[in-house]
Parts: structure tokens; sequence; C-alpha cells
């Protein structure tokens, strides 16, 4: 008999996670929609992932439940839900209804008990059900086990975790079966669960460790070893067991379920999407009846699983004029396989890390070149993949060179590259998978390894057998064969062909290089960061605590919050879900009156940079000490390059922690850093953009922007401009020629709203060309549901005109930013991709990109001739109507060079 599965969702917990993960969105008529349409996204995305049998949708009443009764004071300290969330309620529950999922509300209990009770039911019927529960509350954790799990939602409304037994172990450091009794001991502030006074999260774990269970401590009080321990739970005695029933989810609700396939009415829940105007989710999700969301189109191919099967694909694709190729990287590193797709429901996967025992004598067929000791099979490739008369189309053209390069292969002549297109068709979104690429682009799902895994129950992918991962490898081949045609079909419908011809594409070459050089880290020197910046960490923990008058996890924000907000007093202006806000901005609000405050922000800062930096750097480093930071393409929306492993844009800038950082960075024996800067190159985008005669004019004369503004607008000489002055006007120009209004303005100069009023009118008014951007740039939005660079890079806003004031307001600042940031981002690459060209045949690289800057490692003989090359192209790839400037500097490190 089949195992079904049973997915309970709790209503109440998604949508309030809908509501807080997505910006404010609303109807022409100002109806809030953000949690409704956050709400469907993730309905829809789980029952993608789940694939249940039975659905349910449980919410809460707002009416007094039974654990009310037992203590008035429950969930008392709860404040009012939001009222633009309270008006998408009833548009949530109809959804549920319209769409034919069975929505329970019991008078009395709460959503979660509704769920433990249909799970409860779930295991009495006579056939196999396996329940899983999408909340995130951790309060149904204790709900794990006997074929129930949790999927918890965390960040946004795409990560989901999915909890078994161990997991909650993991999650939590008890079991399911103690979760009550850890809520006894600890209590749980949310809900206003009382617990026993002083007893904490160590304590209460250490405890359920030791007797396992909160009976089984009251058994054994007296073993208790810490005393003042012994005595709080003694003394908390009758309120422990109190809460553990508030805890405990009741089981047992008086309900009748009936367990039948839920077949969902999507042409019943049109109307409602028609009337919040939902149009993208409409065609997202209401286009494709269930079965096409659920089950993935069929793909066949043929496996490689013999070496005269090999020679004849080699031999097949060097005579073909295209094919698509796509290699799958494990996370360890090994490739799993790969696959070619030539058109023709011609598509082969040749399997390449898969377990031997699964295809009996797999590697024995092959011969030597599959051997992992001997030559690999890329190199047999390799005729064909350095060919360049034939066109490649990948996914991903970055990973994938860098990937053959590692193994000894250069691949020439691709010319598609989908995850690119995809990139520059719909920059912002935020992830370019070739899944989601599919999906996005043409209606379709195709395979996952974890649904493979799944279905074959196989926790390791290496143990399928290759026809059991033939689906999912060929599905990504054939697509991007197809999806190329189509995707470039749109950009050239988008006027974004020169981008990806002359700017995107190129630069992958040029990131891949740049990535495989790396840049050198002192070592030693780290380590003597390191043994500082850990003292510091731990003084200022002492610190802390003396301060709290007691020690606690300073790195829980749970425990955290108490300590500040319980014990000291402290004014909140923010709760959570979870408890008290003790993010940067809480922080910061009090850190002017209250020493405890500030102290937390030096310690996380300090914490942050050893846990990002300090101790990361040298463990990434490879054996010659050179660390190879991943250069992101397709994540800015704007266009500009970010980093990842490590993350060097993030590194303080004019900050002393900064500077002892970038210290580390160091060249090799014998060569010196080059460190090249453009000077403001936003600001005289805008002013080539805006022809602001002022601006232009400063430039020119090569004054002090900021000094120059600053004379401006507060009527003084350039001599007689302060330093507060000077940075008074910085803000400014950054603020007000990015669409700040005066509250962001006051804010940032923490002056009053009248006052930043008055400094934005006499900027206007001093430069008027600024405003008249601003005011066309929006008009251009409007009308064409786009804005771009001056080099044709196109950042899309199709609803613009649907939005509310609020999020035009938001919107409004990215449409400003993105032609000025746009276009800086496209000239330092385009600077890039041409200081390669000249640097070919020399020693001198580059090896760093870091927002406005470029980082060469020259030669000593090369030095001076290198220096000149570098400031010529940077200053001379484009002309604009002001000059660019290159501030230039050379060092043994990067903070030297500078």
């Amino acid at each position: 008999m089949s195992v079904k599965k049973l997915l309970l969702i709790d209503g109440h917990s998604l949508a309030y996670r809908a509501y807080y993960a997505l910006p404010p969105l609303s109807t022409k008529s100002g109806q809030p929609t953000n949690a409704i349409q956050g709400f469907v996204t993730m309905f829809f995305r789980v029952l993608e992932r789940e694939k249940p049998d039975y659905l349910f949708v449980a919410f809460d009443l707002p009416t007094p439940t039974f654990r009310h009764l037992m203590y008035k004071e429950y969930k008392a300290n709860r404040e009012k839900s939001p009222d633009d969330f309270r008006s998408q309620v009833p548009y949530i529950k109809q959804f549920v209804k319209d769409i034919g999922v069975t929505l329970i509300e019991k008078e009395g209990f709460e959503a979660d008990d509704v769920i433990g009770t249909i799970a409860e039911l779930a295991k009495k019927e006579n056939e196999t059900i396996n329940s899983y529960i999408l909340t995130g509350d951790k309060d149904v954790l204790q709900l794990v086990g006997d074929n129930t799990f949790a999927l918890l939602t965390k960040k946004g409304i795409s990560d989901i975790v999915t909890c078994d037994e161990s997991r909650v172990v993991l999650e939590m450091s008890i079991k399911p079966e103690q979760v009550v009794d850890y809520k006894a001991l600890k209590g749980d502030s949310s809900d206003n669960i009382p617990g026993i006074a002083g007893i904490g999260d160590k304590t209460a774990i250490g405890l359920l460790a030791e007797f396992g269970s909160l009976d089984g401590i009251y058994k054994n009080i007296e073993a208790v070893s810490s005393k003042r321990v012994q005595e709080k739970l003694i003394e908390g005695k009758e309120t422990a067991y109190l809460s553990r029933d508030l805890a405990r989810i009741n089981i047992a609700v008086p309900m009748e379920i009936t367990f039948k396939h839920t077949a969902l009415n999507y042409n019943k829940v049109r109307p409602l999407f028609n009337e919040l105007e939902m149009q993208n989710l409409a065609r997202k999700y209401l286009a494709h009846d269930i079965e096409k969301i659920v089950e993935a189109k069929t793909y066949s191919g043929t496996v490689i699983d013999k070496k005269e099967a090999f020679d004849m694909l080699v031999a097949k694709l060097k005579k073909s004029s295209v094919f698509a190729m796509y290699i799958k990287k494990m996370t360890d590193g090994n490739i799993l396989g790969v696959s070619f797709s030539l058109g023709n429901k011609q598509s082969f996967y040749i399997p390449l890390h898969h377990n031997q025992g699964n295809y009996e004598s797999y590697h024995n067929n092959l011969g030597p070149m599959f051997a992992p000791e001997k030559e690999n099979i890329f190199l047999s490739m390799r005729e064909f993949l350095e060919d360049d008369l034939i066109v490649k189309k990948v996914h991903d053209s970055k990973e994938i060179t860098a990937i053959l390069e590692s193994n000894g292969v250069t691949i020439k002549n691709i010319q598609a590259d989908t995850m690119l297109m995809d990139y520059l068709l719909h920059p912002d979104r935020s992830n370019h998978s070739i899944k989601n690429t599919v999906r996005d682009n043409k209606g379709e799902q195709i395979p996952e390894l974890k649904d493979i895994m799944d279905v074959a129950k196989i926790k390791d992918v290496t143990e399928l057998s290759a026809a059991q991962i033939l689906p999912y490898m060929i599905s990504r081949s054939e697509s991007i064969l197809t999806l190329s045609d189509d995707l470039s079909l749109k950009m050239r419908e988008q006027k974004l062909d020169d981008v990806y011809t002359k700017i995107d594409f190129p630069i992958i070459k040029a990131l891949t290089a740049i990535e495989k050089r790396g840049i050198k880290i002192d070592k030693n020197y780290l380590k003597e960061l390191s043994t500082d910046y850990h003292k510091r960490a731990l003084e200022m923990e002492k610190n802390v605590f003396i301060l709290a008058g007691e020690e606690f996890n300073l790195n829980s924000p749970k425990q955290l919050g108490d300590i500040l907000f319980n014990k000291l007093m402290l004014p909140t202006q923010k709760k959570t879900k979870t408890g008290f806000s003790t993010n940067i901005d809480a922080l910061e609000s009090l850190a002017p009156d209250y020493e405890i405050a500030d102290m937390i922000i030096s310690y996380r800062q300090v914490t942050k940079l050893l846990n990002t930096y300090i101790d990361v750097l040298p463990r990434l480093a490879d054996s010659h000490d050179r660390i190879h930071s991943s250069f992101n393409v397709t994540v800015a929306a704007t266009g500009r390059l970010s980093s990842s492993d490590p993350n060097l844009q993030n590194i303080p800038i004019r900050t002393e922690d900064g500077e002892r950082i970038r210290k580390a960075f160091i060249s090799e024996q014998g060569k010196i850093l080059i460190v090249a800067d453009y000077s403001q190159i936003e600001l005289r985008v805008l002013s080539h953009i805006c022809e602001d005669k002022k601006l232009i004019d400063a430039f020119k004369n090569n004054l002090d922007i900021h000094t120059a503004t600053a004379a401006e607008v507060f009527g003084v000489s350039l001599t007689e401009v302060t330093s507060a002055m000077r940075r008074k006007a910085k803000e400014i120009n950054f603020g007000l020629a990015y669409g700040m209004k005066a509250f962001g303005l006051a804010q940032r100069l923490k002056i009053s709203r009248k006052e930043a009023e008055d400094h934005m009118a006499v900027y206007f008014e001093k430069y008027p060309m600024i405003k008249d951007y601003i005011e066309k740039t929006i008009e251009l939005v409007s009308k064409n549901g786009y804005i771009e660079t001056l080099f044709g890079r196109k950042r899309f806003f199709p609803n613009y005109n649907d939005v509310s004031k609020m999020e035009k307001n938001a919107i409004d600042r990215m449409v400003i930013n993105m032609p000025i940031q746009g276009t800086a981002a496209d000239i330092i690459k385009m600077a890039m991709l041409q200081l390669e060209k000249e640097l070919i045949g020399k020693e001198s690289k580059i090896i760093l990109q870091v927002h406005d800057e470029l980082v060469v490692e020259a030669t000593q003989n090369e030095l001076e001739d290198v220096k000149e090359i570098v400031k010529n192209v940077m200053e001379k790839i484009v002309v604009l109507k002001v000059p660019l400037t290159v501030n230039i500097g050379t060092g043994t490190d990067w903070l030297n060079a500078k």
C-alpha cells in the first residue's frame, strides 16, 4: 500500500510570515495585498514541493481559548495585529475556500490544536499517512515523530526546513517530546507563558538532558546540583506545571475529518485574483492545471555507459554545429555528470560520480579515462569543446568555464548563457537557476534532484543510478537549447543585445581569469589580528555582563531581549512574534542613552569581523595563501558586480577596522599592488546625464564636489567650508540625487524636517537640472515601465502606475538610482575588459574589483608602464561631459596602496 501525504497549513502563521517578508503592496483602491500575495505564493510553492494527497488549512479565531480559562494572562502581552494585516485575512480565507481546500477554525482552540488533532487522526486511518505541518511556529515541533514532520518557514517566503526528530534536536537541542517541558521550565515570552523565573535556555536544556522530563526533574529534585536552580524549581513548581499545560498542543479537539484527495478549483479563484489585481500571480499559477504544477514533463535521452557509446557521442559532437551542455557540480566539488542536447530529441547523459555498485562495471566499460586517478573525461572531449566553429549554449558560463579550465579544457565559442540572458531580461529576480528560468519563461517544471531522491528513498545523490538521474540532467540541457532562442529573441525586442554581447557576456571570461588568479593574504598578520579581536570581544562581553548584572548568551536575540527589556526595563518600540527586537536599529536608538546598547553594537561589529574575515580568510586561502573570491554578475539589479566566499564588498570603508583588514591583502614577493579608484564616478555620471552646469564646472575645474556643494548650499566661499558643512553636503549630494525625501535627509543629518526641507529647496535652486533629471526619470518609467543606463541596460518596473503612494516612494529611489549606478557599473566593466586586453603579454594582471576600484598585481619592472596603462584605460574608456578621474596608489598591501 502506498504512503499518502497529508499537508497541514497553519494559516495565520503563514499569513504573518508573508506580511513581514514582502514590502507593502496594494490595489489601486488602496487594499493592502502583500500578505495575500505572499500567502498565495507560499501555498503554490509548497504544493509543488510536497505534492500532497490531502490538504487542510487551520486558522486561529480572535476569541479566547481554553488556555485563557486556565491562565487569563495567556498572550496578554501580544500587540494588536496591524490594521493592514487584519484587512487581508478575510481575503486569504476566501482564497483557501475558493481554491477548494478545507479550512478549519474551532471555537475555544488554536490552529495548532486543530493541526495536532488532524495529524493524530491520520495515524488511526487504515492507510499509512505521513503528516507535514507548514508553520513558522516552533511549538509544533512537539508533534514531530510517528509519521509527523514539521515544515518550518525560515527567512522570507521561500526558505523551508523539513524537521524530523533528528532535525528537532539540531534546531532546539532537545527531543520533540521534551518541547513542552522545555517551555514549562523556560517559559515563552511570545505567548506570555511564565515558566520558572530565573531558568533560562541553557539551564532548561541541561536539566532535560540530565533528567529527561519535567516529572523526572521533580522526582529527582535533590539531585539537581545547583542549589540556586534547585530553589527556583521548588519555588516555581506550580507555575511550571501550569506552563506545561499551556504549552502542550491539544490533540483531541472534538471534530470529524474525512481524508479525501484535494482537487483544486483554479477557475473559481480567478475572480478573487482579478479583484485584488494579482495578474502576475494569475499568469504564474492559474494558467496551469494541478497536473502541470505537480508533475514534471517527461524527458528521455541516452545514458552513455559504454566506451563504444562514448566514442560515438564524441564523434557526433565533433560534427555538430551547435549543442547545449549542462554540468552538475556537487557541494563537495565532484562532478556528478554532464549532459548534451543537440536538438531533434538527441540528448545524452554521461554519469561521472555515481556509486559504482548501482550500475555494475560501468567504470570498467568506459575504460581508464574515467578512473579518477587517471586522465579525466573532459580531456577526451577537448577537441569539440575547444572547437571555435561549434556553437555552445550553457547556463552559467562562468561556472562551466571554471570547471572545464580546472580539468585542462578551455571551452570556446559559447554564444548563449541562459542565466545571463534571464538576468538581463529580469534583473530584479533573486534567483536565476535553470529551474527558475524555465519555470518563469516557459511555465514548465523540470525535475529536481530532491524529488527523484525522495521517490527512490535515497539520501545520497551518488547512490542514484544513471537511469534515475537522466531526466534531471537531460531536462536541463534540452531546456538550455530551446530557451536560448526564446531569450535571445526577447533580448532583441528589448534592445539588450549590446549590453549582452559587449559588456556582460565578455566580462564573464575576465572575471573567471580574475577569480583564478586570486589575491594573497598575510596569514601571520591575520593570526595576530585574530588574537587581538578575540581579546577585544571577550572584554566587551564581560563589560556587557557587568552592565546586565548577569551572564547570558549574548548572541541570542531572545535572551538579549529579555535582559534589555524585561530585566533592565529599557524602552522598546518594536516587538516581533518571537520577542523583543534587538536589531541594529533598535540598539542604535538606545545607544545615546544606554551604555549597554552601545557596548553590544561594538561587540557585534567585532565578532562580525572575526566571523566574516579575520578567522575565515585563512581557511579560504589555497596552498599559496591566495584568496579566490567569486564574482557575481547576476545578483545586483543595477548591473553592479558583487562578490562572495568571501564578500569583499562589505569590508568597512574608511574605518580603522576596515583598514586593518585591508592590510591583510598583500602582493606576492617581488610584486606591487596597484589600486585604481574612480573618483566620485556616480556624481560624474549624474552631472553628465542631467547636464547641470554648476556640477559640470566643478568637476572640470577639479574641485572637491562636496566642498563645492557646501559652498553653494550654505552660501559661503570654498575656503570657508568647514568639515561639518562638507559632511552635510556629502549626505545631501548622495541623498537628494537618489530621490531621498525630507524625512530621510533629516534622519541622516540628525536635523529637523523643516531644516531638511530648507536644505532641499536651496540645493535644487542651486542645481535645478538635478531636480529636472529626477522628474523626467519618473515620467519615463511611468510611460515606458522601465529605465535604462547610458549603454542600454534596463531595469523594469511594469506595475509602476498600479502601486500605492508608499510603494511608489520606495520604487522612485530605485528608479532615480538606476541610470546613475547602472552606468557607473557598466563603465567599470568596460574598463576591466579593455584593461585585460591591454595587459595581454604582461605579467601584471587584474586580481580584484571592489565597488569603483580595481586592484592590479604588477611586477617591479612593469610597474610604471602598467600604472600609466591602468590610468589611461580607466579615464578614457568613455567620453562624458566631465572628465573621469582615477586615483592611483601603489604598495605591498591593499591598505598602503590606497
